[in-house]
């Protein structure tokens, strides 16, 4: 076993500029990675941080990779496989393995193991906690290291492997979680042989990648994993108990056939494959779930790994939770594949499937009225509401327990259709429907600014493009070298439950502004949290029945105020292309999220 913390630099090959970090010597033996197909920065793939999960340690928490290299030398010039995905919807290129907790790594060209002073950005992928991996292109962290900091991608069960929970079993669930908490104590252990500064971690996420780093932030031991923590579309919200977590794993097993004392048993001899089969038979719970109200395989409240609400707990480090506009329009295209057409009917039942007895306490809220000049106006109605309640809203109260605690707090609201498609498959028509949605925000994050559609297209951002992604690019490595968004170039104040200050970047300009428009509705949706909340506590299995008949909702808003024209309030009518943007919605997921 080797305990050197030597580095071997290569620096005079040609046509490399400088420096580069080619091996790092860890513990297990030497790491040998190769450099980026574009830029100067190093990548490191598929770094084992746990033993392989599988067989006898399916359903356990993961354990420290403890061995050594074969021969002494990783050669991390490769993509491993990725973790079982579950569904379609999110589910990312094979091959896929059970032995998937890898880690990618990328190393700027200047990084140094003697000083080792370099920010590093640990990366949570979305997908749902179902889909989704490391090795997706949107991902791929050699511009971000070309911009002085490291990147790493962690790995993580998902699905059935990652989260399912059956105490009768002796399966604990939240495995996913741990996992996650496991890799962040690898970069604590290593990261420095990179060239990275331990004590300059920031954790960021988007989509489930965001509802994970809030798990994770909100953890007692945060701040020994961490300076600083971003939930893009995702932070915030609340997670189920443990009777709602049981109800669905015994659901789930039952579709499985496997019940009694052998449960454990029985489960753990179904190849991943077929847990995937099984898990969209009838009668099987969902494997993702945007609220409290449906039993389904996810997170939740286990008084272990998660041990109270995060809300309750609030993120322990200073953090930043974001949004963009019409996060709403994905989720209804991903669900509704004639989403264009909604009709009243369709929007009444889809209040009540969510909220139940509230349902018409939220149609007041969200007036007709306000969206008849739209072409499509029950689809922009009910996306909206899937906007504040699922994605908006659920930042704000991040936000505002952050500011409560005393923890620096700072957000963004994503309003830009970029002038490069996000996709081959977004056209104009497309990209003017579904507007600034679900993770269109991420290739800024990665500091992506041209090759789009990616990873060979010839669109490159314009010049207001560049800016807001050089703001946003800096101000994350920021938070994580010090604490605190802004930079010499920029100030990014804190928010604060008197200003509502945050990063508006909008179509024409990107500024920093009151946001009170964008959470004007946030103390309204709190009280439906509340008072779902306190049914799930009653009624795991039929939360909506156990809304009370006479629940009321005050009418409380946040302070308003005259602000600068915001958002895309106008479409085009273009014609029935619901099914076609389904589909089209269900391709950016494999790609994106």
């Amino acid at each position: 076993m080797k305990f050197s913390s030597k580095i071997t630099f290569l620096a005079s090959l040609a046509g490399w500029s400088s420096a580069a970090i080619l091996e790092a010597d860890i513990d297990a033996g030497t790491i040998r990675g190769g450099m980026c197909d574009v830029g100067n920065s190093t990548q490191f793939l598929g770094i084992p941080y746990a033993i392989p999960p599988e067989g006898e340690l399916r359903w356990q928490a993961p354990q420290k990779f403890n061995g050594t290299y074969q021969g002494g030398t990783l050669q991390a010039t490769r993509a491993r496989p990725i973790c079982y995905q579950f569904g379609d919807a999110t589910a990312d290129r094979p091959p896929y393995s059970e032995d998937c907790l890898f880690l990618n790594i990328w190393v700027p060209p200047n990084a140094s193991n003697t000083t080792a002073d370099l920010p590093v950005k640990v990366w949570i992928h979305g997908g749902g906690n179902t889909g989704g991996s490391i090795n997706n292109p949107f991902y791929n962290g050699c511009d971000l290291a070309d911009d002085g900091t490291i990147v790493v991608n962690v790995a993580y069960r998902l699905g059935i492997l990652g989260f399912l929970a059956l105490e009768s079993a002796g399966i604990a669930g939240n495995f996913g979680i741990s996992d996650i908490l496991l890799a962040l104590q690898w970069v604590q252990d290593n990261i420095a042989k990179f060239g990275g500064d331990k004590s300059k971690v920031l954790l960021f996420g988007e989509s489930a990648g965001a509802w994970d780093t809030w798990i994770v932030s909100s953890l007692p031991q945060a701040p020994s994993l961490m300076r600083a923590a971003a939930m893009h579309s995702g932070g915030g919200r609340l997670w189920p108990s443990n009777a709602t977590a049981q109800d669905a794993g015994a659901q789930f097993a039952a579709v499985a056939n496997c019940t009694g004392p052998d449960a454990g048993e029985c489960l753990r001899s179904i190849h991943p494959e077929r847990l995937n089969r099984l898990s969209s038979r009838p009668g099987s719970p969902p494997l993702s779930s945007f609220g409290i109200t449906i039993d389904a395989i996810t997170p939740y409240i286990d008084g272990n790994v998660i041990p109270e609400q995060p809300i309750t707990a609030g993120a322990q480090v200073p953090a930043m939770f974001t949004s963009t506009a019409t996060e709403g329009k994905f989720f209804l295209f991903l669900t509704n594949p004639n989403a264009l057409n909604l009709t009243d009917a369709e929007f009444d039942g889809f209040l009540t499937g969510e909220l139940g007895r509230l349902g018409a306490q939220v149609s007041a809220l969200y007036p007709a009225s306000e969206f008849a000049s739209f072409p499509n106006p029950g689809f922009e109605r009910a996306s909206q509401i899937l906007t504040d309640y699922v994605m908006k809203c659920t930042s704000y109260y991040g936000l505002m327990k952050s500011a409560e605690k005393g923890i620096p707090g700072w957000t963004y609201i994503f309003d830009h259709i970029a002038s490069c498609p996000i996709s081959d498959a977004i056209t104009a028509p497309i990209a003017q429907i579904l507007g600034p949605t679900h993770g269109f925000d991420v290739p800024y994050l990665f500091g992506h600014t041209d090759r789009f559609p990616r990873p060979n297209g010839t669109c490159s951002y314009n010049d207001q493009e560049r800016q807001s992604v050089n703001i946003l690019v800096n101000g994350l490595t920021a938070l994580a070298a010090t604490g605190n968004a802004s930079t010499s170039d920029f100030n990014w104040p804190t928010f604060t439950n008197g200003s509502y200050e945050g990063l508006y970047i909008g179509q024409n300009s990107t500024e920093i502004m009151s946001l009170t428009e964008d959470f004007s509705k946030c103390e309204f949706w709190s009280q439906v949290y509340d008072i779902v909340l306190t049914a799930s506590e009653t009624n795991g299995t039929n939360v909506t029945d156990e809304i009370p008949p006479d629940a009321t909702i005050s009418a409380t808003s946040l302070p308003t105020e005259t602000q600068p024209s915001k958002g895309f309030k106008t479409f085009e009518a273009v014609g029935n292309f619901s099914i076609v943007i389904a589909v089209v919605v269900g391709y950016i997921l494999m790609k994106v999220v």
